[in-house]
């Protein structure tokens, strides 16, 4: 979403709004940075929709849809690697495409800091703390 002074964008999920906020949804400049993600996130997700057990499902295909030119450019895989992150939570890197939900998670509803970001760029990856 836009931010409150106009001069950069900011992620609607990790901000608290009140009723005295103007914000825009809707603009060309937000459009274009959202397309932009979805094509980020296309790089880093692999194009099996059709053996997916997510398929139709999926919030990825949802933004897709919404957001993105539909083209698939899954060029980036990740390693296939899954970590155990808890009894009911597997990281599964191919399918990862850093959402950070699994790292909020942890630090808001688990209580721990579990998990984290770590990398730059391409090389950015989910990781266990102290991994």
């Amino acid at each position: 979403m836009e931010g409150p002074d106009s001069t950069r964008l900011i992620t609607a999920c990790n901000r608290n709004v009140d009723d005295r906020q103007r914000l825009s949804l809707r603009d060309p400049q937000l459009m274009s940075a959202r397309s932009g993600l979805v094509d980020d996130i296309l790089l880093r997700h692999p194009a099996e929709c059709a053996v997916c057990e997510r398929a139709g499902e999926c919030e990825v295909q949802e933004a897709v849809a919404a957001h993105g030119d539909g083209a698939t450019r899954a060029t980036l895989v990740g390693s296939g690697e899954q970590v155990q992150l808890g009894p009911r939570l597997v990281l599964d890197r191919s399918r990862c495409i850093l959402c950070t939900r699994c790292v909020r998670f942890e630090a808001e509803v688990s209580g721990s800091a579990g998990l984290a970001v770590s990398g730059a760029g391409a090389d950015t990856v989910i990781d266990t703390c102290g991994a």
